[in-house]
């Protein structure tokens, strides 16, 4: 599952999820509002079933 609006992108195999973040003009540099995003994927994450 991939979303457009997040600056990262992610897989899910195995029960296992690699997130990449991908900002490389500010050299991935984590803000506030990246933070939150991975907060809400985290929050989405926990309730998939794969």
């Amino acid at each position: 599952m991939k979303r457009d609006k997040f600056d990262f992108e992610y897989v899910v195999r195995d029960g296992v999820a690699t997130i990449t973040l991908n900002r490389p003009e500010v050299l991935n540099a984590l803000t506030f509002e990246i933070y939150a995003q991975l907060r809400d994927l985290f929050e989405e994450l926990r309730y998939e079933d794969e």
